[in-house]
């Protein structure tokens, strides 16, 4: 019988090992004070059963996941996980929330061990009662049933849930999926089962009204002005302790008010002035003039969830022969790229798969063979490939855009004219750009931000008649592989069939991977315990706040 068991006791030595990380460390902790925070949008809604989480996005402050990347080992503690601390990193990398284990003992088997002792909010109708099976049981079918959520129309499905006990759910499934793993314990959040159900198993509705949210998170919300600022308060009886810290009972910090700032240029004065205490996304054109007027500011640069893609059209001429697809590639200056565009704040490669997809992707300079060569800068090879294809003298086409990519096309058809290509640059407003890309009805090219943040989910993006499927790639063998991929429980066979992937795909050059330009992350000097680290799984923004502590002395 084929079992994994994740059991998240730590060892010795990396009890030791973190012991030291602490004990370097010159700060000392500190409890109190509120973290003021900002985001463009308010929440569209607060149970991600009828909007996803990164839409109901204060779950991630009140509520919990099943696990996800472990703070011990990102950039405040051992620093193997980088800034971003992945959306689902390989299994030694992982930590349980919600959960105390879990264990496959049959691939079509997910036995999930509940934490014990932990306690939802304080506050009617739950008053403070444990976390149990059945609360973890609708929130996972809630999750698989209800219209508005993501995992509807993407998920393999449980065929049935099993609670021998009340700490304890198994999971059946007809097949081995293995991206069940990621969607199930990084994305769904543990809610009460009387708040969301009443006693017939009906939907209540009530966790979309704000007053009414409850979970084992960190924080409670406590108070929301729409357009304005959402208030968060300390959960005093929150169960996770420090990592780095295990004395150190969590979270350090009183109060979170997160202020609802719809323009940048407003939300960087705001940090200028000290009137907010974090801020993500700053584009690099905004950073010259940030470290000059605010040079106690610490600063992070970070990767986009996705690479700058030029999307073609596999299914219909010329697009459709690899040697066009080849050479348009191969005609763009990369280097020059991100000299000129990006000032030389730009990853050259994050494509097919992401650099967060740890043992998965392979870095341009470590590539080799046509991989290589096809994002290599050879405008002579470009033509000539054009020419073999019978496009000697080039041909006319469009590239598809919106207002947040207005350069890069026009720098990419520089380029192209050069060996004859002749593009055209239409320029869409973007829900209009959103139908037309998600209908695979634009003519020739379109430009976009990919999204291959998640290994797991990756695959989707060159699937055949998959919806993200944007070049209207068909390829058996990607197919096959894909298949074979999600149904291998062994995680480094699993890694091993990915890398073969990413190398194939790039080869293939299905989409025209764009040098990506960085982001970064600003805080303020007094924000102690954080070295940039801006999510702990798919779109947790908020979770690394519940190690942060502020220290304005």
């Amino acid at each position: 019988m084929k079992k994994r068991t994740v059991w998240l006791i730590v060892s010795g030595f990396m009890m030791l090992l973190l012991v030291l990380v602490s004990s370097g460390s010159a700060e000392e902790p500190k409890y109190g004070g509120t973290l003021r925070i900002s985001w463009p949008n308010d929440p569209q809604d607060f149970d991600q059963a009828y909007k996803t989480a990164w839409l109901a996005y204060t779950l991630d402050l009140t509520n919990e996941t099943p696990a996800g990347a472990d703070w011990a080992k990102g950039p405040a503690g051992t620093k193997e996980l980088t800034l971003q601390l992945h959306d689902w990193p390989p299994s030694k990398y992982l930590t349980g929330f919600a959960l105390e284990s879990w264990e496959y003992p049959d691939p079509t088997t997910f036995i999930l061990h509940i934490r014990k002792g932990i306690h939802f909010h304080n506050k009617p109708p739950v008053n403070g009662r444990e976390l149990v099976a059945d609360d973890f049981v609708v929130s996972l079918k809630r999750m698989f049933t209800m219209p508005g959520s993501w995992l509807v129309n993407v998920a393999t499905k449980p065929i049935s849930y099993e609670t021998p006990d009340k700490y304890t759910v198994v999971l059946k499934f007809d097949k081995l999926d293995a991206s069940m793993e990621y969607r199930i314990f990084s994305t769904i959040y543990i809610v009460p089962r009387e708040v969301v159900w009443d006693e017939t198993g009906k939907e209540t509705e009530a966790l979309r009204n704000w007053k009414n949210a409850c979970g084992t998170g960190p924080f409670m919300l406590v108070d929301y002005v729409k357009g304005s600022v959402l208030t968060f308060d300390k959960n005093p009886n929150y169960w996770q302790r420090d990592p780095l810290r295990p004395k150190n009972k969590l979270p350090y910090l009183d109060r979170i008010q997160l202020m609802i700032i719809p323009e940048l240029s407003t939300r960087i004065a705001a940090l200028r002035t000290g009137a907010i205490d974090y801020l993500i996304s700053v584009p690099w054109e905004q950073t010259k003039d940030l470290d000059k007027s605010n040079p106690k500011l610490r600063k992070a640069a970070s990767l986009q969830r996705g690479p700058n893609t030029l999307y073609m059209r596999n299914d219909i001429k010329p697009f459709s022969d690899i040697r066009v697809r080849q050479a348009l590639s191969m005609a763009i200056d990369r280097k020059a790229m991100i000299n000129d565009l990006y000032g030389g704040y730009a990853e050259y490669l994050m494509d097919r798969f992401h650099p967060h997809a740890l043992g998965v992707f392979t870095p341009y300079d470590k590539l080799t063979g046509k991989a290589k060569e096809v994002l290599t800068y050879d405008p002579q090879k470009a033509k000539q490939l054009l020419a073999e294809a019978g496009y000697p003298n080039g041909f006319n086409t469009e590239i598809l855009t919106h207002k947040a990519f207005e350069n890069e096309p026009v720098f990419v058809a520089s380029y192209w004219d050069k060996i004859g290509v002749r593009a055209k640059i239409d320029m869409k407003e973007w829900t209009i750009f959103n139908s037309i890309g998600y209908g695979k009805k634009y003519a020739g090219l379109m430009m976009d931000a990919g999204s291959n943040a998640v290994a797991q989910q990756t695959p989707d993006n060159s699937a055949t008649g998959h919806y993200s499927n944007f070049s209207v790639v068909t390829d058996p063998w990607w197919d096959e592989m894909r298949k074979k991929a999600m149904g291998t429980l062994d995680e480094a066979e699993r890694l091993g069939m990915y890398r073969q992937m990413n190398i194939y795909a790039l080869e293939q050059s299905w989409t025209i991977s764009l040098p990506t330009p960085h982001e970064f992350v600003y805080w303020q000097p007094w924000l102690k315990n954080f070295e940039g680290a801006q999510m702990m799984g798919t779109y947790h923004y908020w979770r690394p706040f519940t190690y942060v502590w502020l220290d304005k002395n």
